[in-house]
Order: structure tokens, then sequence, then C-alpha cells
């Protein structure tokens, strides 16, 4: 039978057609299920918001990495497409290149199975997409490397030279993705030059990745900010954004996770390819893949332990499945099958277990899902399609109609006062400035919770701080995740003070107009005490507090925040009228500065502070704070903590 196969890979004149004419029918699927051509309407939410300004940034020509730093990129639009007509051209077309590239890659890997097991295993995948559409971008140089390392025979390099050029693509949708793509084919090359073949995968993905770069506009001046920004974004996301779940669930993936690998490397074993020096080459950097790809896919689900896990979940399952694909014509046969089969099986846990998280969490039914996305999802977006085509400007001014009315829905939801010169927003609505169709000219992080490392904070100050800073400025305390209301933008309070007045409150929010002349430096005074976890810590009489706390990791600290996630922080402050409040506080965020008392939760207190009218805002006041740390975190950063504090002056805010 591996002789049969072999000729087939080889001899046989119609496996060509037969790949090309599977390509086809898997990227009309795949083009019907991620319909390139579907554009949805802005959203008032966080994710909503994010979308609408990449999206805008898009339109305007922003540099990235000097007008906005966020962890997408100058294509991110292509992936969250809301919709504008000068963008519609641009997001078909890409969308539509990166489905052709991953259907024949699919169909290179699916083709010369029989037809059961391919479909089988198309299924599992297609279930593993639409369970992590993250997962669908690391699919591409993962892809590339279950195709190089195949046995017994590898795919053709001019084969996989597509799916190389897409992952230069995706990292500029997303630089994790660019990132996941250059480890991945860093390691083939270097298993190409180590058997004295030219690397190719990984010059060709970053042609692609720098031609696509200039084709959005970007100028290379700016590369260096944009890449050195964006890694801030990615490598502080882990301390920054992490959010607990159930603990079962994380339990049973790395269950599941281990298992997988335990087969793979049996597989290895029991084939003697751990024993030939070639062969084991081959093996361990399959394995060294396998575990780069894995740690990604475990990261995106489990850091944000939401129904971010649905991610990891679908990653796994479409990874698992594509395994099962390469390892099914391996000798000796009988072997290969059981080890197929066991692949498989926790293929299809994994997606199952998705498909439950997802429905327990008031997701779709299971049935209800498959029938929409194997036939009803298709045959819908199929009739879509037919009108589009049929009559494309109607179709197009329908869009166009839909999205002015969402519009005014927002404006209708949250109205805001006309306003002349340029605007920025703290909190994470910029969905609504946007609607209101002002002159957008936000920080550079633009959403106040993702300034969460030094050097993204300091971006955001020199910012406010330069002639660039926008004319008005809408505020309010408070972020995500029960920070303390004060820390998201906290380092830049100080700036904001100086730089802007008060002028009302619209709503829940505080409008503040730039100052002609920034008032004088508000800080004054330094004070510095140590603190352990635990211990309780009384504030001097001062109503103001403007506190740096450094709370350093250890090295286990540093080791859980590459691999995971490290243990959360918490303070708990007892105010002047008695009341105790808990929250969590991100080390490299307070590390920069925030108000720590009186304590300010609204626009209102705010609009106080600014006013220097501090004596309304005496019960407020912080007498007392504890740091807190899980049950083990302690292990995870070095003690004991520092706490400086400054003061603000009061008089020189009402005097003015």
């Amino acid at each position: 039978m591996l002789h049969d196969q072999e000729n087939f890979f080889v001899k046989n004149k119609y496996s060509r057609i037969a790949s090309f004419v599977l390509g086809i029918f898997i990227f009309i699927y795949l083009f019907l299920i991620f319909r390139p051509w579907r554009f949805f309407m802005p959203e008032m939410s966080i994710d909503g918001s994010w979308v609408a300004v990449i999206t805008y940034g898009a339109t305007n020509d922003w540099q990235w990495g000097k007008d906005i730093v966020f962890n997408y990129g100058p294509y991110g639009f292509v992936w969250h497409h809301i919709f504008d007509a000068d963008l519609i051209t641009s997001t078909i077309m890409i969308r539509s290149l990166l489905l052709g590239a991953l259907a024949w890659g699919i169909a290179y890997l699916l083709f010369a199975l029989p037809p059961l097991i391919a479909c089988f295993i198309y299924i599992l995948m297609i279930t593993g997409f639409i369970l992590s559409r993250d997962g669908f971008f690391f699919m591409f140089p993962l892809l590339i490397a279950l195709g190089y390392f195949r046995l017994p025979i590898p795919a053709s390099t001019w084969a996989l030279l597509p799916l190389a050029a897409a992952s230069g693509i995706i990292g500029m949708i997303k630089l994790s993705y660019g990132m996941a793509s250059l480890m991945i084919l860093g390691i083939v090359d270097l298993h190409r030059l180590l058997n004295r073949r030219w690397p190719v995968y990984t010059p060709a993905m970053l042609l692609a990745f720098f031609a696509s770069y200039l084709l959005a506009g970007q100028h290379f001046t700016e590369f260096p900010k944009f890449l050195s920004l964006s890694l801030e974004i990615i490598s502080g996301y882990s301390a920054a954004m992490m959010v607990a779940g159930p603990w079962w669930e994380l339990v049973t993936f790395i269950g599941l996770s281990i298992l997988l690998l335990f087969i793979l490397i049996g597989n290895e074993w029991w084939n003697n390819r751990l024993q030939t020096p070639s062969l084991r080459a081959r093996a361990v950097a399959l394995l060294l893949v396998l575990s780069i790809f894995w740690l990604l896919n475990f990261k995106q689900g489990f850091v944000r332990h939401d129904l971010h896990s649905l991610l990891a979940w679908g990653g796994l399952a479409a990874a698992a499945a594509m395994a099962a694909a390469t390892i099914f014509w391996q000798p000796p046969a009988r072997l290969t099958y059981g080890v197929t089969f066991s692949v498989l099986v926790i293929a299809v846990s994994a997606a199952f277990l998705g498909l439950w998280r997802w429905q327990a969490e008031g997701g779709p039914p299971v049935n209800a899902l498959v029938q929409m996305v194997f036939y009803g999802q298709p045959l819908h977006e199929w009739k879509n399609l037919q009108r589009w085509f049929s009559t494309p400007e109607q179709y197009l001014a329908g869009l166009e109609q839909q999205r002015k009315a969402t519009l005014q829905d927002i404006r209708n939801q949250q109205p805001l006062p006309p306003l002349q010169g340029t605007v920025d927003v703290i909190p994470s609505i910029q969905s609504v400035i946007l609607a209101h169709g002002y002159d957008y000219q936000p920080r550079p992080i633009f959403q106040e919770y993702a300034a969460y490392t030094p050097r993204l904070i300091e971006a955001n100050r020199a910012f406010l701080r330069s002639d660039r800073a926008p004319d008005y400025l809408f505020f309010s305390p408070g972020s995500i995740d029960n920070r303390y209301p004060t820390s998201a933008e906290g380092a830049s309070w100080p700036d904001i003070l100086r730089f802007y007045k008060m002028e009302r409150t619209v709503g829940n929010l505080a409008l503040l107009a730039r100052r002609t002349q920034p008032l004088e430096e508000l800080l004054n005074g330094n004070s510095t005490r140590m603190l352990q976890f635990g211990q309780s810590l009384n504030l001097t009489d001062e109503m103001t507090a403007f506190a740096r706390i450094r709370i350093k990791p250890t090295i286990l600290g540093r080791l859980a925040n590459l691999l995971f996630k490290p243990a959360p922080v918490f303070i708990k402050v007892k105010l002047h009228n008695g009341i105790v409040k808990t929250h969590t506080l991100i080390p490299d965020m307070v590390s920069e500065g925030f108000l720590l008392s009186p304590y300010i939760e609204n626009s209102t207190e705010f609009g106080w502070l600014m006013d220097g009218m501090t004596e309304k805002l005496f019960d407020k006041k912080v007498s007392e704070i504890i740091m807190e740390t899980s049950q083990f975190g302690q292990f995870y950063y070095q003690e004991p903590l520092s706490l400086d504090m400054q003061f603000l002056k009061v008089d020189n805010l009402s005097n003015h």
C-alpha cells in the first residue's frame, strides 16, 4: 500500500488535477463560510470601538507606530471588517487571496486521503476555524510545516510558497500572526539549511510582509516604532489582560494536549525515527513547531479565560485534524492507522468541548450550529452573493443606508455637543466619537486599558504634551476588569490636569478643553514606603496622593508571564467614610504612577478635582491600603514592594 501511495504522490498524472479541483471546492466553501464580501455595521461597545478606530485609521492613512498602536496592524480592518465604502475592494481582495491560499494548502493536505477520511478531517478543521478566528490565521505557517515534514513524501516547495506569502500578509493584520509565522518558518528553513538546501519560506514570508506594509501606505521611517511598540503590546498582554476562568476547562485542555504530545512522540519513537540522525532532526523540528503553535494557541485562549477559550479549543481541534492527515500514510500501515485514529479522537474531543463551552455560555445549540455552518449559512450567503452580483449598486446603497441608520442610533443613545477642533476620548467609546463625526485625533494607544507598559504609557504622555494633542478631551475614570478607577491612563492624569480645563459634564463624561497655557508642574514632595503583601499601611494626612508602586517579578514570575500568565495583584483601600474597595492592579501601569487618593470613580468627582475643590472629596480620601495577591502569588513577585508618593498642588488647580 505504501508503494502505491508513493506512486500516487509522484507519478499519478491526475494528482495535480485532483488537488486543483478539490482546492476549488474548498475555496468556494470557505468563501461562503467566511464571506469576504460581508460587512458589519459599527457597534457601541469596547470591541466595536477599536474595530471602528482601526478602520478609520486605514481610510485616513494613519501611520502605525506614530498615529496608532494596537495589537492589530495596517490590515487589521480586513479581519474585523465593518462597512466603509473606501475599503470594500481592498477588504474583498485580501480576504479572497488569503482564503485561496488556505484552500490550496488544505487541498494539498487532503487530496491523497481516502474520501471519507478527507471529509471527516475537513469537517473537523472547519469546526476549529469557526471556534477560533485567530487559529484560522495561525494555520498558514502550520500547514507549511506539516507539508514540509510530511512522510513518506514531503509537499513540494512550489506548492507551499503561496502559504508563505499569505503568512507575510497576515502579519500585517496582526503582528502576533507574523511572529508565529516567523518562528515556525524559521525552524523549517533551518532544517533546510542543515540539509544543504536554501531557505525559501522565511524570505518569501518577509518579502510579502514588507510589500504589504508599503502597499498599506506605511512609511519605512515609522517601521521601527511600529515594530517596537507592537511588541510592547504583545509582551505586556499576559500580565495586563489576564482573566481567571473555570479550572476544569484549563486542566482538561492541558490533559488533552499532553495526551496528543505523547501520541506524536510515540509515533516518532515506534517508527524508529528518533534513532536515525537525519530523521531525528526532522522529528525534533516538527515537535518544536507544534510546541510553538500550541503555546501561542494556549495563551490566546486561556490568558483571558472567558470565551477566549474557544480560540484554544478550535485551534487544538484544527491542528490535531491536520496532524492526523499527515500521519495517515506513514509506514507501517496498521500502526499509523491507530495513531491517526487516536489523534482524530483528540480533535473530535476538542471540537466538542469547544462547542459545548460556547453553548453553555449562551451560544447556539450544537445541532443548530452544525446545520447553520454546513448547510444554512453557505446557502444563505450564496443567495446574498447573487443579489450583490445582480444589482451591485443597489446592494451597496443598502449597506450605506444601514450604516447611516446605525450611526444615527449610536448618536441617539449617547448625544454629544457639536465641537470645532480635534477630539479624543477616555474611556473606550470611540465608536460614539466617530458616529458624531468629530475630527478624531487620539492618543497612539487609543483605548485606555491597552496602555499597560512603561513605553506605551510614555507614548501617550508624550502625545498629550505635544502640539498634536487634541483640542477637546471627553473623559471619565474607570476601565475594564475591575481595575483601580484612576490607574488606567493614571500616569497621564498630571498631564491632563496641567494641559486641560473643565468645560462641563456631558452625561457621564467630563468635557475638557485644551488650555492656552499649561499649568506649572502639579506634583511636589516625595516619600517612599516599603510594604509586604497582606500588610496594612496607613497613609498620611495629605488629601491627595499620586503613587508609584514598584512590583518587581521574580524569575518565576517572568517565566510565568512568558509561558502563561503571572499571579494577579489586588489593592484593598479603606476610605475616610469607612467604605472598603478592592480592585485589580496592573504592575507595569501602577509603576508609572496613578492617583491613589482621593478615590475618584466618576466624571463629577474628577471635575471637582480639576477645579481644586478637594473638600468635596473628603470622604473619598484613602486612609489605608493593603496589597494582595493570589495564594501562591508571593512566589511571583519580589518583596518588599516600594510605594513612592507625591502630592498634588491643589492651589494651582483652584486658581485656574
